[in-house]
């Protein structure tokens, strides 16, 4: 195994029996193969979670290593219009394959980045060349594609992974690589990342490369993010100081550690939530942060949100009482 290589790389999957998770899409895909039955697919859902590592190890099965006459991997951000689909893939699929009976494969990857002239021009080669060719489309955002496009293919929604799916991986990386790494590290990995195990095993290397071992303290201080203990310090100057010295304190700090208001105020609205168990006062909750976000993000005072997320937090905690 080539050691210089990302781990994101170093680490995909080359079986399908090594994907992680999506169970029941592996399934259908192994029967599919065994009858010769495979369609043409869709996959769609969040970045990070498996779609591309399923279609490879597909092309894996179907050519193992004859895949140059075989496969035309093609990224719909590159060249989004028409002329992709009037040209490379009609040119891929139309011309006859000699070297067994086995259909072509198109992957398609962003495909909610085609035009809707594209998209309907690839309709027409899905039903014309579906003796020749079977096409992987995957996707984002699912919403973007014609349902024209959509109903000629077989539709699979990649989820976000699971927690105990991702630690294990990342543990199974770790244990690999001789990484020294607490479980708290881990756990931290999986709530940063959010079901991307690709995010996750890039932050992996990318802390163990800047810090040389991995826990929570380090993965955090790695994305420069405060840590949970440190959204709780933020906190407790909220809940027992002025808002004067609240203030004066959060810009301190802020500085100090050269945060943000935009990185720290997801963090501080998930700990108010899972606090808050009132239907009522979560929504408040929600409104409150989201109105300071908007702000943010359109160019206000970092400092005035600063002093209205305080006041904000101290009647939501007043309330929680």
């Amino acid at each position: 195994m080539n050691n210089n290589l990302p781990w994101i790389e170093k680490y995909r999957p080359k079986n399908i029996n090594d994907i992680v998770s999506h169970i029941y899409i592996l399934e259908y895909i192994k029967n599919a193969i065994t009858t010769n039955s495979l369609v043409h697919m869709l996959f769609y859902g969040p970045c990070g979670v498996g779609k591309t590592s399923t279609i490879k190890t597909i092309c894996n099965i179907l050519y193992g290593n004859n895949k140059s006459n075989m496969l035309l991997e093609l990224n719909a951000s590159d060249d989004r219009n028409i002329n992709i689909v009037r040209e490379r893939i009609k040119n891929f699929v139309s011309s006859k394959n000699n070297v067994d009976k086995k259909y072509k494969l198109v992957i398609l990857d962003e495909a909610d980045q085609l035009t809707h002239e594209a998209q309907t021009g690839l309709c027409s080669i899905l039903d014309n060349y579906v003796k020749n060719a079977r096409f992987c489309i995957i996707c984002n955002n699912i919403s973007k594609l014609r349902n024209v496009l959509i109903s000629r293919c077989a539709t699979f929604k990649f989820a976000p992974l699971p927690t105990q799916y991702i630690l294990q991986y990342l543990g199974f990386i770790a244990r690999n690589e001789n990484i020294i790494y607490s479980s708290d590290g881990l756990f931290a990995i999986v709530r940063i990342c959010n079901g991307d195990l690709r995010r996750a095993i890039n932050l992996l290397q990318s802390t163990h490369m800047s810090h040389g071992f991995i826990n929570e303290d380090t993965v955090y201080d790695n994305i420069n993010y405060p840590s949970p203990s440190q959204i709780k310090k933020i906190l407790c100057w909220i809940r027992t100081k002025s808002i004067n010295d609240a203030y004066k304190k959060i810009n301190m700090y802020k500085a100090k550690m050269s945060y943000n208001l935009k990185g720290i105020l997801p963090l501080l609205h998930n700990v108010l939530c899972k606090s808050c168990t009132n239907e009522s006062k979560l929504l408040l909750i929600y409104v409150k942060f989201a109105d300071i976000e908007n702000r943010l993000s359109i160019g206000c005072s970092e400092e005035i949100q600063t002093l209205c997320l305080i006041c904000t937090i101290s009647n939501i905690v007043k309330m929680i009482k």
